[in-house]
């Protein structure tokens, strides 16, 4: 893949997509490096620790129910486990995107006279990084599936981590999200992998299954009951 501007690139924290509160994003992973250097090492000897996870946002503040400085002051900073997903292209379904789970640990607005007013999270991950394929994100009016991927199938030693983030809907209802697998790419008979809470009110959920999984092929199934309209992502990994 050819080198990309950062133009349009999506994040969401729980049931709120931040896309258009944002200018600029950073995702931090790493690995602590132990010294395991023995005394007949001449030089330094290194092995890989435990992984870490960190963000860092910025961006231009908005006040009122539901927006960036509502949803960062209630729903995130301070919370445990917040699911996040960054969409580093465009948030279309079939791009790479990567999910984990999130404490904000700051939020500081601000700015100078004159200037735009701004603000600041990081943050620092919980669990492992997920590093997978959006499988919907798009507004939908009735039931269905999503497009099939072919993600591959789960070692017994592998996981499939989902996120889902419900950012939009219009009027009162349901919605039921699947995560689902198939051995063939035709889906006759589907299998149900992960299965998120029922949600009525915008939200997000993270969740893991662990191998083995043989199906190779993979797709999001929705029920929404009442709703209108609902805009939502799922975000699939295996690793």
């Amino acid at each position: 893949m050819a080198s990309q501007i950062l133009s349009n690139a999506k994040l969401y924290a729980a049931g709120f997509n931040f896309s258009g509160d944002l200018n600029a994003l950073a995702l931090k992973y790493s690995a602590d490096l132990k010294d395991a250097t023995t005394l007949i090492d001449t030089t330094h000897t290194r092995r890989p620790g435990l992984a870490d996870v960190g963000f860092q946002l910025d961006g231009y503040w908005n006040g009122g129910v539901g927006n960036v400085d509502d949803a960062l002051f209630n729903s995130v900073l301070g919370v445990n486990d917040v699911p996040i997903t960054i969409g580093p292209l465009t948030g279309a379904e079939g791009e790479l995107a990567y999910s984990f789970k999130a404490q904000s640990a700051s939020y500081a607005p601000g700015g100078k006279i004159g200037d735009m007013f701004a603000f600041s999270v990081s943050g620092s991950g919980d669990g492992p990084l997920a590093r997978g394929t959006l499988l919907t994100n798009a507004a939908r009016t009735v039931t269905g599936t999503g497009t099939i991927f072919n993600l591959g199938a789960i070692s017994s030693l592998q996981k499939l981590i989902g996120a889902l983030h419900f950012y939009t809907l219009a009027g009162s209802g349901t919605l039921i999200v699947k995560i689902q697998s198939a051995a063939l790419v035709g889906f006759g008979s589907p299998t149900d992998r992960i299965t998120f809470s029922t949600l009525a009110a915008v939200g997000g959920q993270f969740s893991t299954l662990a191998g083995p999984v043989t199906d190779a092929f993979w797709r999001a199934s929705w029920t929404i009951s009442g709703f209108s309209s609902c805009t939502f992502a799922v975000n699939a990994a295996i690793q």
